[in-house]
C-alpha cells in the first residue's frame, strides 16, 4: 500500500519531529547527576521571621526554645556532577537582621534559554525547616513551592505562586495566597482578620467554637459552604456574605476555579 504526503503535510511532520527532538534533548531525564548540601544557622528569638524562596517548599514548625532555626536542604542537578557542584555552589541564602525582624532570602543561580535546552544547565532549589518560637510571627513567599506552617500563634502571611498553602493549628491574623493551589487554615486563635485567596485551587478555613467573624467568601467556579451559625445578608451558591456567632474579625475568602468551605461549628480537621 502506498502512502501519499502534501507538502503542507510533510512540512507539518518534520516540524513535529524537530519539536520532538528539542524536547528530547531538554528533557529533564538528561539532568541525571544531582547533589545536595545541608545549611542549618541558629539566630537568637524575634519577633518575626520572612523568609523568600523561588524553588523549593517552605515549612514552619514551633519548639520550645528561644531562638530560630533555620534548616535548609540545597540541591542541584544537572547532565554533568561537576556541573550540578557548580550549581550548587552558587545558591546563596543571606540573612539579615534588621532589628525585630529576621530575613531569609534565596539566591538561586541564573540559567541561560540556551543553556535548558542543551539540557547542560540543570536547575536548582532549596527546601527549608524552620523552627519558631509558638509566638513567632511568620512571613514566606515562595514561587515554586508548597508552604506549611503548625503551631505559630503571633500570626501568620504566606504567600505562593504554583503550590498549596497548608496552615494547622495557627493563630493571630492571617493572611494566606497562592495562584496555582489550595489554600487551607486550621485557625485555633482568631485575632485579627483572616484572608485566604487562591486563583485555581479550593479554600478551606477551620474557627475555634464560638469565634465571631463578618464573613465574605466568594469563587467563579465552584460552590460556598458554610458549617456554623451564621446570619446571612447574602446566601447563594457562589457567594455568601453575613455575621458568624455574631460578627467580629473579617474573614475574606476568595477564588476563582474552586470550592470554598468554611467549619464554624467546633469540629475539626479541613
Amino acid at each position: 500500500m502506498k502512502i501519499s504526503m502534501s507538502r503542507s503535510s510533510a512540512r507539518t511532520f518534520h516540524l513535529m519531529i524537530a519539536v520532538l527532538l528539542i524536547a528530547l534533548v531538554a528533557s529533564p531525564s538528561l539532568a541525571r547527576e544531582k547533589v545536595t548540601e545541608e545549611w542549618v544557622q541558629a539566630f537568637p528569638a524575634m519577633d518575626a521571621i520572612e523568609l523568600s524562596n523561588t524553588n523549593g517548599h517552605v515549612s514552619f514548625e514551633v519548639w520550645g526554645r528561644d531562638e530560630i532555626e533555620v534548616r535548609a536542604t540545597k540541591s542541584a542537578h544537572a547532565s554533568s556532577r561537576a556541573r550540578a557542584r557548580e550549581l550548587l555552589d552558587a545558591i546563596e541564602i543571606v540573612a539579615r537582621d534588621s532589628g525585630s525582624t529576621l530575613r531569609i532570602e534565596t539566591e538561586l543561580p541564573s540559567s541561560s534559554i540556551l543553556g535548558w535546552l542543551r539540557g547542560s544547565n540543570g536547575g536548582a532549589s532549596v527546601h527549608y525547616v524552620v523552627m519558631v518560637p509558638e509566638m513567632a510571627r511568620v512571613g514566606a513567599r515562595s514561587t515554586n513551592g508548597h508552604v506549611k506552617v503548625a503551631g505559630v500563634q503571633g500570626g501568620v502571611d504566606c504567600k505562593s505562586t504554583n503550590g498549596n498553602v497548608m496552615l494547622s493549628d495557627v493563630g493571630g491574623p492571617v493572611a494566606a495566597r497562592t495562584t496555582n493551589g489550595k489554600v487551607n487554615a486550621d485557625v485555633i486563635t482568631v485575632d485579627g482578620p483572616i484572608e485566604l485567596a487562591s486563583t485555581n485551587g479550593s479554600l478551606a478555613v477551620s474557627l475555634p467554637p464560638g469565634a465571631g467573624a463578618d464573613l465574605t467568601a466568594r469563587t467563579t467556579n465552584g460552590r460556598v459552604r458554610v458549617d456554623g451559625d451564621l446570619d446571612a445578608t447574602i446566601s447563594k451558591r457562589t457567594k455568601v456574605e453575613g455575621a458568624l456567632a455574631g460578627g467580629g474579625d473579617l474573614l475574606d475568602l476568595r477564588t476563582v476555579n474552586g470550592s470554598i468551605t468554611i467549619e464554624a461549628s467546633g469540629a475539626r480537621g479541613i
